[in-house]
């Protein structure tokens, strides 16, 4: 999908944890936006995205919907490779995020970002 304008990139959206329990928490429902590593793509969450859906199981867990986005940076998994050098500079990479978040997570939720290796890298620049 064009994330933005020539970056064609494979986002993943999913629910990995719905409970249908009661509850007055003042946050039902986040989301996590998934940033993998160089060399790697979203399927490196994989492990962990098992793991929260557990927390359903769990009466006592909060929140009740963890709504996540992943996806595979330009070249990596299953996003397009360009062979265009400048495409892959770190700048292009902190844009590409910040279109992910605008395009794919809901303002008014609370948001948290999962990232490992490179990840943190384009995250907190």
């Amino acid at each position: 999908e064009q994330v933005r304008d020539g970056r064609p990139l494979f986002v993943r959206e999913l629910i990995v944890c719905q409970s249908s329990r009661d509850s007055n928490s003042l946050c039902d429902e986040v989301q996590v936006v998934y940033v993998h590593g160089s060399c790697a793509s979203q399927e490196q969450f994989q492990l962990l995205l098992e793991a929260l859906s557990n927390l359903c199981d769990d009466a006592s867990s909060k929140p009740k919907r963890i709504r996540c986005v992943l996806y595979d940076m330009l070249g990596c998994g299953q996003s397009e490779v360009i062979r265009e050098w400048g495409a892959y500079s770190k700048t292009e990479f902190e844009a590409d995020l910040g279109a992910i978040v605008e395009k794919y997570t809901e303002s008014k939720l609370p948001l948290y970002f999962c990232s490992h290796s490179y990840g943190p890298n384009i995250l907190l620049s």
